[in-house]
C-alpha cells in the first residue's frame, strides 16, 4: 500500500468521525433550541462558590483571637476578616436552629 492510499484512507475516517460529531453537536442544539427557546438561561460562575469556600477555611482557620494572621494569610483586612466569619457563624446557627414560627405550613 503506498503511503498515498495510507493517508489517504486515514484522512477519510477522520471525515467521517468528524461528521458524526457535527451531527451530534448540531442534534443537541436544535434540543436545547426546541425545548428553552425564547427564555434567558443564565449559567452561575463558580466565584460564589469559591468565595463560600474560602470563607468555610477562614473560619475552620479560626482560634478565637488569630485575626491578624488570617487577614495576612488570606490577603484581606482584619475588619474583613471578622466580617467573614461572623457571617459564617450565622449562616451555620441559622442551618442548625429552627425558626420558632413557621409561617409556611398554611
Amino acid at each position: 500500500m503506498s503511503l498515498f492510499k495510507f493517508f489517504s484512507c486515514y484522512f477519510l475516517l477522520f471525515i467521517d468521525v468528524v461528521s458524526k460529531i457535527l451531527y451530534v453537536y448540531d442534534s443537541i442544539a436544535n434540543t436545547i433550541s426546541e425545548l428553552f427557546g425564547r427564555q434567558n438561561i443564565t449559567f452561575p460562575c463558580d466565584y460564589r462558590f469559591k468565595l463560600n469556600q474560602r470563607d468555610l477555611q477562614i473560619y475552620d482557620a479560626f482560634k478565637g483571637n488569630n485575626y491578624v494572621e488570617l487577614s495576612q494569610k488570606y490577603k484581606m483586612t482584619e475588619r474583613g476578616i471578622r466580617k467573614v466569619i461572623d457571617r459564617v457563624y450565622k449562616r451555620m446557627i441559622k442551618e442548625k436552629q429552627p425558626t420558632l414560627f413557621d409561617f409556611n405550613d398554611a
